[in-house]
């Protein structure tokens, strides 16, 4: 029975709801099998039936959900003490709210509500339900009577996923990487990266930030001018206005990083005058997954950082070598970082060590083999424990990719002055210092931001955009790759 039920589950990445430029709206709606299920029918067309209890279960109305909090109430939830009895209910009614079809509205039967225990609230005996949230829905998990009479043609045409570009970053289980259509790779060949206006960003009126982190995401960075108020105040306004804030160290009161001259210095992330070479951040994270982008900000001096678009350099490694970059994918080096150690030279307090030990692949791969995530920074690689009868292959294919990074194909300059923010695609890019280039007055503030920061700020904003209410149900349609009704 189990693996006849997991053998009905759809593919997620195949599940599209065609979609109509109107709002859904619900035409009829009848119950069946004594009210264990319930048909509904659309206007577009299309015909299904919901089991009963997934609508309770379901529904988002503010008698089931704390709309300012998003939290289930645990009075209305068909599990656990609330009172409702999943195994006795059933639909005694189901009406339309409105003659345009745009709310439903299910009477619960009385058999199925019992005295709630421990509460002094008694569970709802009605749920309502909006006809965008079941039609964005019922291709999911609902049985089809009769598919949408609008032609797959008109269906794409009409397809509206704002939240598409956001599926990789999601981080449910299984995610897919990145389409390789949905980016822009590049060399150092010109390509003009994406520039904002450090206000317009700001700016709650503008749409400048989701513009931003789609750009970030597409490109691999973007860069951010015409802060006139440049420092570390302005960095975390930044962040924490524009981009859910910065990732918290765990060694330090700042999360943010702070580096000036010193003359002397023993890391070459201190001394100014030395080359960098490309790497990512948080190759060895303190949390467990690197953070997923980077933001730099000059607040004094000027100098030049470089980039390389660690794809376009993964791309070129499979085309000459497919059995190295395999190698690269299936074997992880070994790493080490004293996070108080390697910062010996910083201004900073720190008021705790850590070290931890990682062993990932450079290249880190979906469940379909596409390229989702790097991992790399060489100061802090340590000796290999990889097989005797691999180490000499690996090794290979790992020169040739950290050549092809620092390579003048694939390694561009940024000149960065006071008052300029870069924002990196962390898993993506990865960025160094040019040596000999950066004036003795250089001040580099900067931190590092979590996926889930990103993707909690990009869906905020997409439903500030679009006016969709609820979180939890973005959550799970990105999760599905159903598109949303606008």
């Amino acid at each position: 029975m189990i693996a006849m039920l997991l053998a009905s589950v759809p593919v997620a990445h195949s599940i599209h709801a065609p979609l109509t430029s109107e709002p859904a709206a619900i035409s009829r709606a009848i119950i069946e099998d004594s009210g264990r299920r319930l048909a509904v029918h659309f206007s577009d067309g299309f015909k299904c039936r919901f089991h009963s209890l997934w609508l309770r279960d379901a529904c988002r109305d503010e008698m089931h959900v704390v709309q300012d909090a998003g939290e289930r109430l645990l009075t209305a939830t068909p599990v656990g003490p609330s009172g409702v009895c999943p195994d006795r209910l059933r639909a005694s009614s189901a009406e339309l709210s409105d003659p345009g079809g745009s709310e439903l509205r299910v009477i619960w039967n009385a058999d199925s509500i019992l005295p709630s225990r421990d509460s002094e609230l008694d569970p709802p005996t009605a749920s309502t339900f909006q006809a965008n949230f079941l039609r964005s829905y019922a291709e999911v998990v609902a049985e089809t009577i009769e598919p949408s009479t609008l032609s797959d043609g008109v269906a794409a045409s009409l397809l509206k996923d704002d939240l598409a570009w956001l599926r990789p970053f999601s981080g449910f289980k299984d995610t897919p990487a990145q389409p390789a259509e949905e980016m822009h790779l590049w060399r150092n060949d010109g390509t003009v990266l994406p520039v904002y206006d450090y206000y317009d960003v700001l700016d709650v009126q503008s749409t400048a930030n989701l513009r931003m982190l789609q750009d970030m995401v597409r490109f691999g960075a973007v860069i951010i001018d015409g802060c006139t108020t440049p420092g570390v105040e302005a960095l975390h306004h930044f962040a924490d206005t524009a981009l859910g804030g910065l990732q918290k160290d765990p060694t330090r009161p700042e999360s943010n990083w702070k580096i000036l001259k010193k003359d002397g210095a023993t890391s070459v992330s201190y001394d100014h005058l030395k080359r960098l070479n490309q790497h990512t951040d948080s190759s060895i994270p303190p949390h467990g997954l690197p953070a997923l982008c980077l933001l730099m900000h000059y607040a004094d001096g000027s100098g030049t950082n470089t980039l390389t678009d660690g794809f376009a350099v993964a791309n070129q490694l499979r085309d000459e070598d497919p059995d190295g970059y395999e190698l690269l994918a299936a074997y992880g080096y070994d790493g080490e970082r004293d996070f108080v150690a390697s910062r010996v030279d910083s201004t900073q307090t720190f008021n705790r060590g850590l070290v931890v030990s990682t062993q990932f692949p450079l290249l880190q791969l979906d469940g379909s083999d596409n390229l989702k995530r790097i991992q790399y920074n060489e100061v802090f690689r340590m000796p290999s424990t990889l097989p005797f009868h691999v180490f000499p292959h690996w090794y290979a294919a790992f020169n040739r990719f950290v050549e092809l990074v620092h390579s003048d194909e694939f390694e561009r300059k940024i000149p960065m002055h006071k008052g300029r923010f870069l924002l990196m695609h962390n898993w993506r890019v990865l960025h160094g210092r040019a040596g000999g280039m950066a004036s003795s007055n250089r001040v580099l503030v900067g931190g590092t931001i979590t996926r889930e920061a990103f993707y909690s700020q990009a869906r905020r904003l997409t439903r500030e955009q679009r006016g969709f209410s609820d979180l939890a149900q973005e959550e799970e349609l990105v999760l599905r790759g159903v598109p949303v009704i606008p």
